[in-house]
């Protein structure tokens, strides 16, 4: 049977394809690398953003701790100073993870915990303004009102013991009991904001002007008369000043026991599903990273098994048809140089290389 292919030929196109199929090998390890690191940027970068919804749910948990001690306590500035730190990295950290999430629903939920920061900041403010309102009435009025009665009531008693005027003085320790009751139910309502401590403390203030219309109509004395003008004068400013603190401070409770808790726990809710689904993402990622090496270290074996074995698929089909006729030709020339003229020259029929090696041959015999 002729050949017709070249030595050359062959060789080459022995090389090419070996060369050809570790260039597949190289392509299709290129891709596999190439997806392992795709997944590990967005796994990644799903857990950066994640690490910040974290601290985002952590620092409103802390928002809404120094609001309450700030409400809760008379002027506390470095809880004032915290909150306003905390919003500040609110606003960063929410503005970052809507930027950084992809994902439609996590994004949406990120965009909605934002605008319900925002609500509950705006009532903040409303609760700051309200807290400054309610502390000046407290201090400007309420409590030099308060204190001007007390005394006024106090020089009427230790005036009429000290004259031996008891019943004065039964009229002005009545009244002074309510008023002391009333001031009482006043502070205890400023400690907790309940309708019923209002309610009772308006009552005792209205019984407290009884109990001085009552003392002024047994008056004797230009010093009781005095102190129960006084002291009738002091109560109407103090019951309206006593009324918008009870408005300004059950509007401040409102906001922070309604409002912004129900803002709280939705934002709360959210923060949790945005955090659940980013875990989800991330299980998936990982499992996904482990399948694609998993495939990767199978495939390179299989690749790097099937090129050894195509090497020496070429090396020994190259051998067989190169080399051993190569060698016959040696032989027949060893032959032919011993005076061995009968000797027969094989593949002269060959249309390559060695095919014009026999027929050189051929001729020299």
């Amino acid at each position: 049977m002729s050949t017709t292919i070249t030595v050359k030929a062959r060789i080459y196109g022995g090389y090419l394809a070996i060369l050809g199929f570790l260039v597949v090998v190289a392509v299709l390890g290129f891709m596999g690398m190439t997806k392992i690191h795709a997944s590990v940027n967005e796994y990644e970068h799903v857990n950066a953003n994640a690490l910040r919804v974290l601290a985002i749910d952590r620092n409103v948990v802390g928002l809404r701790r120094n609001v309450l001690l700030f409400t809760g306590s008379q002027g506390n500035e470095k809880a004032l100073g915290r909150v306003r730190e905390v919003q500040s990295e609110l606003t960063k950290d929410l503005t970052e993870a809507i930027k950084a999430t992809v994902h439609p629903e996590r994004k949406a939920a990120l965009e909605r915990m934002k605008v319900l920061f925002e609500t509950y900041s705006g009532n903040f403010e409303k609760i700051l303004t309200l807290r400054t309102g309610r502390d000046k009435l407290l201090l400007e009025q309420l409590v030099p009102l308060g204190v001007g009665m007390t005394e006024q009531l106090s020089g009427v008693i230790d005036a009429a013991v000290a004259e031996e005027g008891f019943q004065t003085a039964a009229y002005a320790g009545k009244a002074l009991e309510q008023l002391l009751l009333g001031r009482l139910s006043a502070n205890r309502f400023l400690a907790t904001p309940d309708q019923k401590f209002a309610d009772t403390a308006r009552a005792q203030l209205a019984a407290t002007e009884a109990a001085v219309k009552t003392l002024g109509a047994v008056a004797k004395d230009a010093r009781t008369r005095k102190a129960v003008e006084g002291v009738t004068q002091m109560l109407p400013p103090y019951g309206a000043s006593f009324g918008g603190l009870v408005a300004d401070t059950l509007e401040m409770d409102r906001l922070i026991s309604k409002d912004n808790a129900a803002l709280a726990s939705e934002f709360a809710e959210l923060a949790a599903k945005v955090k659940a689904s980013q875990l989800d993402t991330l299980h998936k990622l990982s499992v996904g990273i482990d399948t694609t090496i998993d495939g990767q270290e199978t495939t390179s074996s299989v690749l790097s098994i099937l090129a050894v074995a195509l090497g020496l698929a070429f090396a020994v089909l190259m051998a067989r048809s190169i080399l051993g006729p190569i060698n016959a030709m040696t032989g027949v020339m060893g032959q032919l140089a011993a005076n061995h003229l009968d000797v027969e020259v094989p593949y002269a029929d060959r249309g390559d290389e060695i095919g014009a090696m026999a027929k050189s041959v051929g001729h020299f015999k």
